[in-house]
Protein backbone atom coordinates (compact mmCIF):
# COMPACT_ATOMS: atom_id res chain seq x y z
CA UNK A 1 0.00 0.00 0.00
CA UNK A 2 1.06 3.51 -0.78
CA UNK A 3 1.84 6.03 1.89
CA UNK A 4 2.84 9.47 0.89
CA UNK A 5 5.83 10.76 2.02
CA UNK A 6 6.49 13.63 4.55
CA UNK A 7 7.26 16.08 2.20
CA UNK A 8 4.25 15.46 -0.24
CA UNK A 9 2.24 15.95 3.12
CA UNK A 10 3.86 19.19 3.98
CA UNK A 11 3.22 20.27 -0.01
CA UNK A 12 -0.25 19.91 0.33
CA UNK A 13 -1.08 21.07 3.69
CA UNK A 14 0.83 24.22 2.62
CA UNK A 15 -1.49 24.85 -0.14
CA UNK A 16 -4.61 24.67 1.36
CA UNK A 17 -4.68 28.20 2.25
CA UNK A 18 -4.55 29.08 -1.47
CA UNK A 19 -7.31 26.98 -1.87
CA UNK A 20 -9.30 28.19 0.85
CA UNK A 21 -8.67 31.53 -0.31
CA UNK A 22 -9.58 31.26 -4.11
CA UNK A 23 -12.94 29.22 -2.81
CA UNK A 24 -13.57 32.50 -0.50
CA UNK A 25 -13.07 34.74 -3.51
CA UNK A 26 -14.69 33.03 -5.75
CA UNK A 27 -18.19 32.49 -3.27
CA UNK A 28 -18.24 36.07 -2.69
CA UNK A 29 -18.03 38.17 -5.82
CA UNK A 30 -19.33 41.42 -3.39
CA UNK A 31 -16.30 42.04 -1.55
CA UNK A 32 -15.84 45.51 -0.89
CA UNK A 33 -13.40 47.45 -2.22
CA UNK A 34 -10.07 47.20 -0.82
CA UNK A 35 -7.10 49.38 -0.84
CA UNK A 36 -4.98 46.72 0.93
CA UNK A 37 -5.50 44.33 3.68
CA UNK A 38 -3.49 45.39 5.92
CA UNK A 39 -5.05 46.70 9.17
CA UNK A 40 -2.77 47.74 12.09
CA UNK A 41 -5.15 48.64 14.70
CA UNK A 42 -5.85 51.84 13.43
CA UNK A 43 -8.20 51.46 10.26
CA UNK A 44 -12.08 50.67 11.25
CA UNK A 45 -12.74 46.86 10.08
CA UNK A 46 -14.70 46.02 7.41
CA UNK A 47 -19.04 46.37 6.75
CA UNK A 48 -20.87 44.16 4.96
CA UNK A 49 -20.15 44.07 0.97
CA UNK A 50 -21.95 46.69 -0.99
CA UNK A 51 -25.04 45.96 -3.58
CA UNK A 52 -25.50 48.82 -6.21
CA UNK A 53 -28.47 50.45 -5.59
CA UNK A 54 -30.75 51.35 -9.06
CA UNK A 55 -31.52 54.74 -7.88
CA UNK A 56 -27.76 56.03 -7.92
CA UNK A 57 -26.17 53.82 -10.68
CA UNK A 58 -27.74 56.91 -13.36
CA UNK A 59 -24.72 58.90 -13.49
CA UNK A 60 -22.56 58.69 -16.86
CA UNK A 61 -20.13 60.56 -18.27
CA UNK A 62 -21.81 62.94 -20.19
CA UNK A 63 -24.26 63.74 -17.06
CA UNK A 64 -20.94 65.18 -15.43
CA UNK A 65 -19.96 66.94 -18.66
CA UNK A 66 -23.41 68.51 -19.55
CA UNK A 67 -23.80 71.39 -16.79
CA UNK A 68 -22.81 75.18 -17.59
CA UNK A 69 -20.84 77.01 -15.22
CA UNK A 70 -23.43 78.20 -13.26
CA UNK A 71 -23.26 77.70 -9.31
CA UNK A 72 -24.33 74.34 -8.69
CA UNK A 73 -26.76 75.64 -6.02
CA UNK A 74 -26.89 78.39 -3.74
CA UNK A 75 -24.14 76.50 -1.24
CA UNK A 76 -21.54 78.22 0.33
CA UNK A 77 -17.90 77.59 1.53
CA UNK A 78 -18.19 77.96 5.47
CA UNK A 79 -21.82 77.02 5.74
CA UNK A 80 -23.25 73.78 7.35
CA UNK A 81 -25.58 71.18 5.66
CA UNK A 82 -27.59 68.51 6.38
CA UNK A 83 -27.89 65.91 2.98
CA UNK A 84 -31.01 64.30 2.03
CA UNK A 85 -30.82 61.92 -0.80
CA UNK A 86 -33.99 61.61 -3.31
CA UNK A 87 -35.71 58.92 -0.89
CA UNK A 88 -35.43 61.43 1.68
CA UNK A 89 -32.90 60.07 3.92
CA UNK A 90 -30.53 62.09 5.77
CA UNK A 91 -26.82 61.39 5.93
CA UNK A 92 -25.97 60.61 9.53
CA UNK A 93 -23.90 58.18 11.43
CA UNK A 94 -24.78 54.15 11.70
CA UNK A 95 -24.06 54.70 15.72
CA UNK A 96 -21.21 52.21 15.63
CA UNK A 97 -17.65 53.06 17.54
CA UNK A 98 -16.24 54.41 13.80
CA UNK A 99 -19.91 56.12 13.43
CA UNK A 100 -19.41 55.04 9.54
CA UNK A 101 -21.66 57.47 7.40
CA UNK A 102 -25.01 55.83 6.30
CA UNK A 103 -28.57 57.27 5.49
CA UNK A 104 -31.11 56.62 7.29
CA UNK A 105 -33.78 58.33 10.16
CA UNK A 106 -33.37 62.57 10.81
CA UNK A 107 -33.18 60.95 14.16
CA UNK A 108 -29.63 60.38 13.48
CA UNK A 109 -28.46 62.65 10.73
CA UNK A 110 -25.16 65.15 11.62
CA UNK A 111 -24.51 68.63 9.97
CA UNK A 112 -21.39 68.68 7.79
CA UNK A 113 -19.04 72.20 7.27
CA UNK A 114 -18.09 72.66 3.71
CA UNK A 115 -14.37 73.55 3.58
CA UNK A 116 -12.33 75.25 1.19
CA UNK A 117 -9.13 73.40 2.00
CA UNK A 118 -8.64 70.81 4.97
CA UNK A 119 -7.21 73.55 6.79
CA UNK A 120 -9.43 76.76 6.19
CA UNK A 121 -13.04 76.22 7.33
CA UNK A 122 -14.48 79.62 7.66
CA UNK A 123 -15.75 80.71 4.21
CA UNK A 124 -14.82 81.38 0.78
CA UNK A 125 -17.83 82.13 -0.99
CA UNK A 126 -20.48 80.44 -3.34
CA UNK A 127 -19.72 76.93 -4.48
CA UNK A 128 -19.57 76.95 -8.53
CA UNK A 129 -20.48 73.90 -10.76
CA UNK A 130 -17.56 71.12 -10.56
CA UNK A 131 -16.81 73.20 -7.30
CA UNK A 132 -14.73 70.80 -4.83
CA UNK A 133 -14.54 70.87 -0.90
CA UNK A 134 -13.97 68.60 2.13
CA UNK A 135 -16.40 67.75 4.94
CA UNK A 136 -16.06 68.06 8.60
CA UNK A 137 -18.25 66.55 10.66
CA UNK A 138 -18.78 67.73 14.20
CA UNK A 139 -19.69 64.44 16.53
CA UNK A 140 -16.81 62.43 15.82
CA UNK A 141 -16.82 58.64 16.79
CA UNK A 142 -15.25 56.90 19.93
CA UNK A 143 -11.97 56.99 18.66
CA UNK A 144 -12.13 60.35 18.24
CA UNK A 145 -14.72 63.53 19.94
CA UNK A 146 -15.21 67.05 18.25
CA UNK A 147 -14.49 67.99 14.70
CA UNK A 148 -12.89 65.76 12.11
CA UNK A 149 -12.49 65.75 8.13
CA UNK A 150 -14.38 62.96 6.80
CA UNK A 151 -12.16 60.15 5.59
CA UNK A 152 -12.34 56.91 3.64
CA UNK A 153 -10.89 53.61 5.25
CA UNK A 154 -9.30 51.21 3.23
CA UNK A 155 -12.90 49.21 2.27
CA UNK A 156 -14.62 52.32 0.59
CA UNK A 157 -16.02 53.30 3.74
CA UNK A 158 -16.97 56.69 4.74
CA UNK A 159 -16.02 58.07 8.89
CA UNK A 160 -15.14 61.01 10.54
CA UNK A 161 -10.83 61.08 10.54
CA UNK A 162 -8.77 59.93 13.39
CA UNK A 163 -5.16 59.89 14.77
CA UNK A 164 -3.25 57.60 12.25
CA UNK A 165 -5.06 57.33 9.03
CA UNK A 166 -5.37 60.46 6.48
CA UNK A 167 -7.34 59.81 3.53
CA UNK A 168 -8.84 62.71 3.67
CA UNK A 169 -11.65 63.18 0.74
CA UNK A 170 -12.38 65.51 -1.21
CA UNK A 171 -15.67 65.81 -3.06
CA UNK A 172 -16.76 67.75 -6.18
CA UNK A 173 -20.13 69.24 -7.10
CA UNK A 174 -22.47 69.05 -9.94
CA UNK A 175 -25.59 70.50 -10.09
CA UNK A 176 -28.42 67.51 -10.70
CA UNK A 177 -32.15 68.24 -11.84
CA UNK A 178 -32.22 64.95 -13.66
CA UNK A 179 -33.46 63.31 -10.40
CA UNK A 180 -36.78 62.08 -10.87
CA UNK A 181 -39.93 63.22 -7.67
CA UNK A 182 -37.13 65.52 -5.80
CA UNK A 183 -39.19 66.93 -2.71
CA UNK A 184 -39.87 70.09 -3.47
CA UNK A 185 -39.46 70.20 -6.67
CA UNK A 186 -35.65 71.55 -6.16
CA UNK A 187 -32.39 70.39 -7.90
CA UNK A 188 -30.10 67.76 -6.24
CA UNK A 189 -26.60 67.92 -6.23
CA UNK A 190 -24.32 65.28 -7.72
CA UNK A 191 -20.98 64.27 -5.66
CA UNK A 192 -18.08 62.47 -6.20
CA UNK A 193 -14.38 62.40 -5.03
CA UNK A 194 -11.35 64.16 -6.85
CA UNK A 195 -7.83 62.80 -5.90
CA UNK A 196 -8.57 59.92 -4.10
CA UNK A 197 -5.37 58.15 -3.13
CA UNK A 198 -5.78 55.23 -5.12
CA UNK A 199 -7.74 56.52 -7.37
CA UNK A 200 -11.32 55.32 -5.75
CA UNK A 201 -13.33 58.48 -6.87
CA UNK A 202 -16.63 57.26 -7.93
CA UNK A 203 -19.40 56.98 -5.25
CA UNK A 204 -22.18 54.68 -4.91
CA UNK A 205 -24.73 53.89 -1.95
CA UNK A 206 -25.29 50.10 -0.89
CA UNK A 207 -28.67 47.97 -0.11
CA UNK A 208 -27.75 48.93 3.76
CA UNK A 209 -27.50 52.94 2.52
CA UNK A 210 -24.00 52.80 3.17
CA UNK A 211 -22.15 55.65 1.00
CA UNK A 212 -19.20 53.69 -0.17
CA UNK A 213 -16.07 55.02 -2.45
CA UNK A 214 -16.08 53.14 -6.47
CA UNK A 215 -13.13 52.53 -8.88
CA UNK A 216 -15.65 53.55 -11.41
CA UNK A 217 -14.95 57.68 -11.32
CA UNK A 218 -18.17 58.60 -13.19
CA UNK A 219 -20.56 57.46 -10.46
CA UNK A 220 -22.00 59.82 -8.17
CA UNK A 221 -24.44 59.94 -5.87
CA UNK A 222 -27.51 62.70 -5.83
CA UNK A 223 -27.78 64.47 -2.57
CA UNK A 224 -29.61 67.36 -1.73
CA UNK A 225 -27.88 70.22 0.30
CA UNK A 226 -30.05 71.78 3.18
CA UNK A 227 -28.61 74.78 5.06
CA UNK A 228 -28.55 74.57 9.26
CA UNK A 229 -26.47 76.68 11.56
CA UNK A 230 -23.27 75.58 12.64
CA UNK A 231 -22.90 73.97 15.84
CA UNK A 232 -19.96 76.16 16.66
CA UNK A 233 -21.01 79.56 14.55
CA UNK A 234 -20.45 81.59 17.63
CA UNK A 235 -16.79 80.27 17.32
CA UNK A 236 -15.87 79.33 14.04
CA UNK A 237 -13.01 76.65 13.88
CA UNK A 238 -9.93 76.32 12.18
CA UNK A 239 -8.09 72.92 12.00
Amino acid sequence: MYLPSSTSILKAWLALPAVTINLYAAANPMLPPQFNMINDGNHPPPIPAPEPNSLQAHAAANQLAKDGPHPTSDIRYGQCYYFTDPKDEHLGSDGGVYSYLKFGSKNYRRPFRLCQERDHCSGGGQIKHRGKFYLQDFQGSSWAKGKNTVAGNEYGYMYPSFGGYTNYLRFQAFRDCDVPFAPGGDCYVRLHLVDEKNNYNGLEINSLQYPYLSLNGQQTISVKFNEVECPDDDDRYEL
